[in-house]
């Protein structure tokens, strides 16, 4: 998509966990955007990584998926108590579905 889209030479994918892409992370960062889209029980501990190798600065947008349903334990309560982000929750459904879901843009500030 992001061929498509025209944008292939800003973007970089990684796959992986934070802990084992760690240098990658160091090397490439700061970040503009972060879509953090992957096993839910480590959003929270994954978000904090991020900020701790440097990859959150001013300006970064942190994209949190799938924050309803099946939804990341705390995440979304975290964000609530940060004032050094500002946080915007995008309500949708999960694909193909009627089940509520949503999607947590939050920028650092």
């Amino acid at each position: 998509m992001h061929e498509y889209a025209g944008v292939e030479k800003r973007n970089h994918i990684s796959i992986g966990t934070v802990k084992d892409l760690k240098k990658e992370i160091q090397e490439r960062g700061p970040y503009d955007a972060i879509l953090i889209d992957h096993d839910k029980s480590l959003y929270l501990s994954d978000f904090h990584l991020l900020e701790e190798y440097g990859a959150i600065v001013k300006g970064t947008l942190v994209l949190g998926d799938n924050i309803i349903y099946p939804g990341p334990k705390g995440y979304l309560d975290h964000f609530k108590t940060r004032n050094d982000y500002n946080s915007t929750l995008y309500h949708s459904f999960v694909e193909y579905s009627n089940i509520p879901d949503a999607l947590l843009v939050s920028e650092k500030l």
